[in-house]
């Protein structure tokens, strides 16, 4: 294991430090389409027990498209739906690249499912599994569709750490993901940071990754909010690219995120 093997030891801090399924964990909508996620989807930090349903719609613009520690677009629209219901969800996420001048990535679609439940006051779990399409082969990156598992817990508290596992049955790849986040409010208007680590071994392939995000998000009202981010991501996979001569280990980005619910 070479140098960011020690983004496994990230993850497990981020489950001490305590707290709810962050912008990593796949139990809900992509919170923040930036980020790594794993999955990404961000759970409600609320407890499951409600039993109306909740639709929650994401609709976002991004400089670079970063999964795992792998650069798989550069400026893509990105967007999904969530429907919910006493602990059950299920959405759509598509992942639309805009500049693709020499059809080198993939149109992605993810469909997912799963269940979170209380497992304390404090301390949630969710389980789920995500089917990911995507379009013909590309010249780069290109990907085959696939099925994964996942599972995880979380932590109630300021600093809202999770720790989550997936196992991807057409690569035969184990990933481990912790990640953290915090939120300053400041009237309408949030200072969310956040932190995401992980390490994936797969058929043929193993690295760590790691992921900062800054995001000042304004909230029109209790349904609606507009979210303007920076995003740093380092991996031992060389995966992020100047233009498509230079591979590098990491790379900056931002993006600009709209969310609504009911």
């Amino acid at each position: 294991m070479r140098g960011l093997t020690g983004a496994a030891a990230i993850a497990a801090l981020a489950l001490l430090a305590g707290s709810t399924p962050a912008r990593a964990a796949p139990g809900g909508l992509r919170a923040d389409a930036g980020t790594s996620q794993s999955q990404g989807y961000g759970a409600d930090t609320k407890a499951f027990g409600y039993r109306a349903f909740k639709v929650k719609a994401t609709a976002s613009f991004q400089s670079e498209y970063v999964f795992r520690g792998e650069q798989r677009a550069k400026h893509s629209a990105q967007g999904g739906l969530e429907v919910s219901t006493g602990g059950f969800y299920a959405g759509a996420w598509a992942i639309l690249p805009t500049e693709d001048r020499f059809d080198a990535f993939q149109t992605e679609i993810d469909l997912y499912g799963g269940y979170g439940f209380d497992l304390t006051d404090a301390l949630y779990a969710d389980i789920g599994v995500t089917g990911y399409l995507y379009n013909g082969p590309q010249l780069l990156f290109a990907s085959r569709d696939s099925v994964e598992v996942y599972g995880g817990l979380s932590l109630s508290g300021p600093f809202k750490p999770s720790l989550y596992g997936f196992y991807d049955f057409r690569a035969r790849a184990v990933t481990v993901e912790g990640a953290l986040e915090y939120s300053l409010p400041l009237g309408h208007t949030d200072l969310v940071s956040s932190a995401t680590g992980g390490y994936t071994d797969g058929r043929g392939f193993s690295y760590g990754y790691f992921q900062a995000d800054e995001e000042i998000v304004y909230h029109f009202n209790r349904q609606a909010s507009l979210g303007v981010g920076g995003h740093w991501a380092i991996s031992e996979n060389r995966r992020f690219l100047r233009g498509l001569t230079a591979s590098q280990n990491n790379s900056t980005w931002y993006g600009i995120t709209l969310k609504a619910r009911n």
